[in-house]
């Protein structure tokens, strides 16, 4: 009869050291769970602090084989250790690499450290000499002629140098170059401001209006500074062609150095009219012959050289450029996923797409150096962006779109205390600092300045 109080004590003991035990084993998978990425890690390690992962993609395929069969027990963390994590291609997170809204998975920057995810290809200093090609030196002006370095970009055989489309908005997708992390600018004319154009001759069709002939616009300009222009190996006019609120690209198609009038490549979309009051400007892109101030640099697509007027002294310098043509991250229909603390920089299309899914962050990251849009949030709900800074773009800042408007659903999207500045480098209007679509999407806190057209 006195049995089961006896059994009584043991059972509780029992229970206990059970208890401890799965203590234990949480602890130790709590040490499991944190990986670690470095430029100079190797794939084949365990992903340790001391033995780090080399790729994302290894870390993304480590944290896949622990969800793979059961359910996320506590939080992940995948460590970005510091130096430049380079990309050749996008890096994407899909639904399978999602948490929970208990545990979430997390890739940062190591503590105290610069973790860069970068698009960009460096450019070594001993890489650079000076202009020895007579030709190219006959062609600048004789101030340049000792000051412009040269590179020549054969060996770099991966490196892709894209082309000029006949017209575009913003930039196209080729190569942009930085020094110290600083934008340089592809050669022009006139260096600063606009040049304007004297008299329209020929409006060209206007395809906004449905005319599709592609008529181009032909106008005369002032001056002699054109007559100098190769056009043959290409030469861009960006301008405000007819009203002040679209500018676009468009190629030359010649030069009458005679009747000094230029002819347009392709229709502009409003066509070449007097839209508004003011004076039609434009100014030429991709001139070699106008590369003659310090900052300034050209690409010689056919014979694979880029020329360089480098702003100060290259030696220590970093010198990179931007090759990657889509978006450094993207992450679709993840969930609860957060990116913190990384520079993410140098990329010719957007640095980070968030697209469907749930719950997603964006937090503390610098975003920079992009050719189009520094993030891009569509569809999905309760993404974040915060405490980011987005700068150097070349069209917006950051987009948020979400919720059934026709429903009235919200999308909970929000880009709270965000510092967006010097955006729309390239697209000068149209591009803006933040852009809410859908519906139930907040901005909160943000500072937004410099910038050419609206905020």
């Amino acid at each position: 009869m006195n049995t089961p109080a006896l059994l009584n004590p043991c059972r509780a003991v029992l229970a206990v050291l059970f208890a401890i035990a799965l203590l234990i084993a949480a602890t130790s998978h709590t040490g499991a769970a944190t990986f670690h990425v470095s430029a100079a890690g190797d794939d084949s390690n365990p992903g340790t602090d001391a033995k780090p992962f080399l790729t994302l993609e290894r870390a993304r395929d480590e944290i896949r084989s622990l969800t793979r069969d059961r359910p996320l027990r506590e939080a992940i963390k995948v460590v970005l250790q510091g130096g430049n994590h380079v990309r050749r291609d996008t890096f994407e997170l899909s639904a399978q690499d999602s948490g929970t809204s208990e545990f979430r998975v997390t890739w940062e920057a190591a503590a105290n450290k610069q973790a860069r995810l970068t698009g960009a290809t460096m450019l070594p200093v001993t890489a650079f000499g000076p202009l020895t090609n007579q030709a190219a030196r006959a062609q600048l002006r004789e101030s340049a002629r000792q000051r412009v370095l040269q590179v020549d970009l054969r060996p770099f055989a991966d490196l892709q140098l894209g082309e000029y489309p006949q017209t575009f908005r913003g930039a196209p997708a080729a190569p942009e170059l930085f020094f110290n992390d600083q934008r340089m600018t592809v050669a022009r004319w006139p260096n600063k401001g606009w040049a304007t154009v004297s008299k329209i001759i020929d409006a060209g069709s206007v395809p906004r209006e449905g005319d599709q002939s592609n008529r181009p616009g032909i106008f005369a300009f002032a001056g002699d500074e054109p007559a100098r222009w190769n056009v043959d190996a290409g030469v861009w006019l960006q301008g405000y062609w007819c009203y002040d609120w679209y500018d676009e690209a468009i190629r030359i198609r010649s030069i009458d150095r005679d009747q000094r009038q230029i002819t347009l490549a392709a229709a502009a979309l409003y066509g070449v009219k007097q839209g508004n009051p003011s004076p039609r400007r434009f100014r030429a892109l991709n001139v070699f012959e106008e590369l003659d101030e310090a900052g300034e640099f050209y690409i010689d697509r056919a014979a694979r050289v880029l020329y360089f007027w480098p702003p100060s002294s290259i030696e220590g310098a970093r010198i990179t450029l931007s090759t990657l043509k889509g978006p450094l991250l993207r992450v679709k229909d993840a969930q609860h996923v957060t990116v913190r603390g990384i520079i993410i920089e140098a990329s010719l299309g957007a640095a980070i797409e968030v697209s469907g899914g749930q719950a997603n962050r964006i937090e503390s990251c610098t975003v920079r150096n992009v050719r189009e849009l520094g993030i891009r949030i569509t569809g999905g709900s309760e993404h974040r962006v915060e405490n980011c800074d987005i700068t150097d773009t070349g069209t917006g800042g950051l987009v948020l779109e979400g919720g059934d408007r026709k429903a009235l659903t919200p999308g909970n999207h929000q880009a709270i205390n965000n510092h967006i500045w010097n955006f729309s480098r390239h697209q000068l209007t149209g591009a803006y600092g933040i852009t809410l679509g859908g519906v139930g999407n907040r901005a909160a806190h943000n500072l937004i300045h410099d910038a050419p057209h609206q905020a």
